[in-house]
C-alpha cells in the first residue's frame, strides 16, 4: 500500500500551522499498516462516544437497559421544554435524533461537571428544537444523558463501567479518561503567533462525550474489534447494530 499521498497531506497540515503535532494511522486487512505519532496519547474528543454507546448496547444485552425507554427513566430530574412535548428515547439520543439542539462549542468547556451540577442542569430545563424522531442534529448533551444512564443501570461510575467492561478486556492499555502513561499530547490555543499549553480538564459528567484519552495504537486494535467477529465484550451482531445508518423523517418544529 503506498502511504505516501497520506503522508503529504498530514504533512502539508502540519506545515501550515493548522496544528501544533499531528498523529495519524492506516488500518487496513485488520491491521496498523503505517502511522505517525502512534503511540502518543492524545484526547480523542467526541471518538469517546463510540465507546458510550457500545456501554450501552452491553448493558441492554445484559437486559440491565431497554433501548425504548424514555431517558426520564434514567435521569428523573431532566425537566424537558415546552411542556408535553415527547421525551425522547435511549435510541434517539444514540441516534442523534432526540431533539436536542447542537451545543457545541458550550459542551466541549463542561468535561469536568459534578454529578450534582448536571442534576441542577437537567432541572432547569432544556427545550427541544425537534419532535424526538424526526430530525437529525448532533448533540454532546445527549451523550451526556447516555452516560447517566450508563452509570444509573451499572451502579457504578460511567468511568468505571467503561474502564472495566470495555477498555481492559480489549487490552487498550494507552486509552484512559486521564493522561495514560507515556508519552501525552498536550492541548494548545493559537494565540497570536504561538501556541499556549492548556490544562486538562477532570473527568466529569460530560466524560462520556469526549473525556477519553487514547494513541492510534490503541483507537487501532478498538476498530480492528469493532469491525471483526471475534466476540470480546460486545457480540459482533451488537457491534454491526451500532454501524447501521439511520435516516429520520423530515423534521417537525416544535411550536411554544
Amino acid at each position: 500500500m503506498d502511504l505516501d499521498p497520506v503522508r503529504r497531506i498530514f504533512a502539508e497540515r502540519h506545515a501550515s500551522g493548522a496544528a501544533p503535532r499531528l498523529a495519524w494511522g492506516v488500518l487496513a486487512g485488520g491491521e496498523l499498516v503505517g502511522g505517525e505519532d502512534v503511540d502518543t496519547a492524545y484526547r480523542i474528543a467526541s471518538c469517546t462516544k463510540s465507546f458510550t454507546a457500545a456501554a450501552l448496547l452491553l448493558l441492554r444485552d445484559r437486559g440491565l437497559v431497554d433501548l425504548d425507554a424514555p431517558v426520564t427513566e434514567w435521569v428523573p430530574l431532566l425537566q424537558l421544554r415546552p411542556a408535553g412535548v415527547p421525551v425522547p428515547t435511549l435510541h434517539h439520543l444514540l441516534t442523534m435524533s432526540g431533539g436536542l439542539a447542537n451545543d457545541d462549542p458550550w459542551a466541549d468547556r463542561q468535561e469536568a461537571m459534578s454529578d450534582e451540577e448536571f442534576d441542577s442542569t437537567c432541572a432547569g430545563g432544556v427545550r427541544l428544537m425537534w419532535a424526538p424522531g424526526t430530525a437529525f442534529e448532533y448533540s454532546n448533551l445527549g451523550y451526556a444523558l447516555l452516560g447517566r444512564a450508563v452509570q444509573e443501570a451499572a451502579g457504578r461510575r460511567y468511568h468505571e463501567f467503561v474502564t472495566d467492561e470495555l477498555i481492559r478486556p480489549l487490552g487498550l492499555t494507552s486509552t484512559a479518561f486521564a493522561p495514560p502513561a507515556g508519552e501525552v499530547a498536550i492541548g494548545c490555543d493559537k494565540q497570536g503567533d504561538d501556541w499556549v499549553e492548556l490544562p486538562f480538564s477532570e473527568p466529569g459528567a460530560f466524560s462520556p462525550i469526549g473525556g477519553l484519552f487514547s494513541t492510534v495504537s490503541d483507537l487501532a486494535r478498538w476498530m480492528q474489534w469493532f469491525l471483526g467477529d471475534d466476540d470480546g465484550p460486545l457480540a459482533p451482531t451488537s457491534r454491526q447494530e451500532m454501524c447501521l445508518g439511520v435516516q429520520p423523517r423530515a423534521p417537525e418544529a416544535l411550536a411554544g
